[in-house]
């Protein structure tokens, strides 16, 4: 979900390129210490509101794949993960979008109805979001109320809240205000 990108960030202990590691929580795929018969794998990557079946399809497909062509994993990376590579894995939802609907892999593994129908419905969640305001901006925003030269701006908006709904506000607001110059 749109949600799940925030924690692609330094700090938040999320994976930012594709790598692994015996026992290391800052690479992607983690090979947690056990005994060889209950040897398992940790993927870092996906969030937890990741949909489990789509996403152990992938998984899966993603490990065939590795078999059949014989790929190398590369190294295991010691140390912290974070320090080893530059970020090549998506950290915004936009761009991760934008790769699954371009993923000849993706297309192989899933089906092309399947990729095609994913992205529409994660670009519609996109779309969404984008049309949201958030707290934080409503907030800046009536911060800027409280200058002398908005207080027209402040009056305005209170007449127009219950005519446009928050989400509206902040344009009509702008639009049928008298800003000073140097304010437009």
């Amino acid at each position: 979900t749109y949600n799940a990108y925030r924690r692609f960030q330094k700090g938040c202990h999320a994976p930012t390129f594709p790598s692994w590691g015996y026992e290391n929580r800052t690479v992607a795929i983690r090979v947690p210490a056990s005994n060889p018969v209950s040897r398992r794998l940790e993927h870092r990557v996906a969030g937890a509101d990741a949909n489990p079946y789509l996403l152990f399809a992938v998984i899966l497909s993603c490990m065939l794949e590795g078999v059949n062509e014989n790929l190398s994993p590369g190294e295991p990376i010691s140390g912290d993960g974070y320090e080893q590579e530059e970020a090549t894995l998506p950290v915004y939802m936009q761009d991760a979008v934008r790769m699954f609907k371009e993923s000849d892999f993706i297309r192989n593994a899933l089906g092309a109805e399947m990729q095609r129908i994913y992205t529409l419905s994660k670009e519609q969640e996109i779309d969404e979001f984008r049309r949201r305001i958030t707290t934080l901006e409503y907030q800046s925003f009536l911060e800027k109320l409280e200058r002398p030269w908005y207080r027209n701006v402040r009056a305005n908006m209170a007449a127009n809240v219950n005519k446009c709904g928050k989400s509206g506000v902040i344009s009509h607001v702008i639009r049928t205000s008298q800003l000073p110059e140097f304010v437009l």
